[in-house]
């Protein structure tokens, strides 16, 4: 079967998608590393639970401070 070439909007839309899929599958390992739960993440990176999750659920409406102090706490634990 011949291979289906996508328009350059549905590859970007694609590598979105996993770009946000990646982002979730890392904090919820964090979360599962560290034995927190979004409430303290909340807390840790300054927003409320229902933010923290909302944000999780469509990770392009986090703001730049936000995304750069999940991003700290993140690595925090990494290292």
């Amino acid at each position: 079967m011949p291979r289906v070439m996508l328009g350059e909007e549905m590859r970007r839309a694609e590598r979105s998608r996993r770009a946000d899929d990646d982002f979730r599958a890392r904090v919820g390992s964090y979360l599962a590393v560290t034995g927190r739960s979004i409430t303290d993440l909340a807390m840790i990176i300054g927003v409320s639970p229902g933010t923290l999750y909302n944000r999780v659920k469509e990770p392009g409406t986090f703001r730049l401070s936000e995304y750069r102090r999940i991003c700290e706490e993140l690595e925090t634990v990494r290292s």
